[in-house]
Parts: C-alpha cells; sequence; structure tokens
C-alpha cells in the first residue's frame, strides 16, 4: 500500500500521543520532572502534528480565485505556529527546572518507571523516524509538514535520551540529574524551535536558495537558441517552487521557434530542480 502524505501524519499522531500518555502516567507516578517534561513535549508535538496534518489537507486544494499559487505555504504557516508553541513551553521548562534546583531534594526519586517510559517513547521515537524517512525517499515529494514532523521525531529521540540519563543519575542518589536534564531539555527545544521559525519565516517571505536560482539560470542558458538569461525570480508555495524565467533569443527567430525553444527551457528546467512549475518568457536580441 502507497502511504500518502496524510496518512502518514495520521500515523505519526496516533504514534507520539500513545508516547504522551505513557510518560505523563509514569512520570507522575515516578516523580520525574525530565519525564514528565518530555510528556508535555510529547503534546505539544501532538499539537503540532495535529496542525501540520490540518494544513497538508489544506494544502492540497487546488488554486481558487484568490489563491492562485496554490494553499501550499498554509504548511509553512503551520510549521511557524509549531515552533513558536514549542518555544514558549521550552521557555516554561527551563524557568520550571532552574526553581527546583534550587528546592529542597524530593521526598521520591525517578526510578524504574521512568526507564520504562523512555523505552516505550525511545521505540515511539524510531517508528517515527522509520516512517516518515521511508515516506520522503520513497515518494521523493518535498512536503514541508512530513520534513517537520520528521525533524520534530529526531528532536523526540534525542530529548527522552537525555531524560533518560537523568532518570539514571536520580536513581544512583544524584537526583538533580533529573532537574538538570530538564534543564538541558529546555535548551534543545528552544534551538529547535528557533530553528523551525526562522526556516519557515524565511519561506513565507519568499527566501529561496541562491544555488538554485543559479541552477536555473544555468540549466536555462545552455539550452540551445537561448542567446541569455535575462531574469530569474524564484519563490516556493509548499511542495511546489514556481520559477518565472526571461530569456534572449535571436531576433530574427520565428515565433514558432521561440515556442520551441521557450518549451525545452522549461523542461530542462523541471528536469534539473524536481517539483517545478516554470513559465518562460521571450525578448528579442539584436545584438550582431
Amino acid at each position: 500500500m502507497i502511504l500518502t502524505r496524510i496518512r502518514v501524519l495520521q500515523i505519526s499522531l496516533v504514534a507520539i500521543f500513545t508516547a504522551f500518555l505513557v510518560e505523563l502516567i509514569l512520570g507522575l507516578i515516578d516523580n520525574s520532572l525530565a519525564i514528565i517534561t518530555d510528556s508535555i513535549h510529547a503534546l505539544f508535538d501532538s499539537i503540532v502534528t495535529i496542525i501540520l496534518l490540518l494544513a497538508a489537507r489544506i494544502a492540497l486544494r487546488p488554486p481558487d480565485a484568490k489563491h492562485t499559487y496554490g494553499h501550499g505555504k498554509v504548511e509553512t504557516l503551520g510549521g511557524m505556529f509549531g515552533g513558536i508553541a514549542i518555544l514558549l513551553v521550552a521557555c516554561f521548562f527551563m524557568y520550571e527546572s532552574f526553581v527546583r534546583l534550587q528546592g529542597p531534594s524530593p521526598d521520591i526519586i525517578p526510578g524504574v518507571l521512568g526507564m520504562i517510559a523512555g523505552v516505550y517513547v525511545i521505540g515511539i521515537d524510531i517508528f517515527r523516524i522509520f516512517l516518515l524517512k521511508r515516506f520522503l525517499k520513497r515518494t521523493n515529494v518535498a512536503s514541508v509538514a512530513v520534513k517537520t514532523d520528521y525533524y520534530h521525531a529526531i528532536t523526540d529521540f534525542g530529548s527522552t535520551v537525555i531524560a533518560m540519563a537523568g532518570v539514571a543519575l536520580a536513581s544512583y542518589g544524584l537526583y538533580q540529574g533529573d532537574f538538570v536534564a530538564a534543564l538541558i531539555l529546555g535548551g534543545l527545544l528552544v534551538f529547535l524551535s528557533a530553528k523551525i521559525i526562522y526556516k519557515t519565516a524565511m519561506e513565507l517571505t519568499d527566501a529561496i536558495s541562491p544555488d538554485m536560482v543559479a541552477d536555473a539560470k544555468r540549466t536555462a542558458s545552455n539550452t540551445d537558441g537561448v542567446v541569455n538569461v535575462d531574469q530569474v525570480l524564484m519563490r516556493r508555495s509548499g511542495n511546489i517552487i514556481f520559477t518565472d524565467i526571461t530569456i534572449s533569443l535571436r531576433a530574427d527567430t520565428s515565433f514558432d521557434k521561440a515556442h520551441e525553444i521557450s518549451s525545452n527551457v522549461e523542461n530542462n528546467v523541471k528536469s534539473a530542480i524536481p517539483n517545478t512549475s516554470t513559465t518562460v518568457h521571450f525578448e528579442p536580441n539584436w545584438s550582431g
């Protein structure tokens, strides 16, 4: 069965939500701040996955009168919202960990239940990483939603390992290790959320890789019949890259020949840069 991006995100959502339930219940029983912190992270990751799932559904809608480029940027907007939410929660985690470090020792230290929760969540994280990576590799679909969820799954894996390290330290009497692990996890989430916010902000402002623009220009220039490439405009919307290229042709080129050259440029750019929607304009060149 070929999985769609919607189906993959649904499976990922169910998996991470079960991780939240297991970590929260066992973390409360075991009085582990690191495990509880990681469970709240899993909860917000579930919320982010829901947002990404809704965004992916909307992004699949065809262009309409108000969205002539389609709805692809809804995925990017959902990713930015998720990044901001994680940033706020991470700041709270770091504050709470610092306060706990200044307080007295807990009556109950984390133990075997915390380790059980961590092992379960690591298994879930590995499953999600494999699932999302396999989808991205096999389908070659540049889905912002799936890539964001894949990135979250990798971070979940790392954060759970940190939390388990804190539990292990606490089980040997170093109860502050649990809080230190939560503090490190909060810092990790701040870094992750800042990176997501920056990346999505760049995409929402139509930032594009200069190397990609250079590739499109070089591909167009190497097409037979093209005298010069005057302008290349590119923007991303979801998994589609819209490209607008203006080329110069010999002034004595017939209209039919100019149309043929333009079609070749369009096909060559699509072959060089996947998921590209290319528009080519041609102008006469009178030099020589």
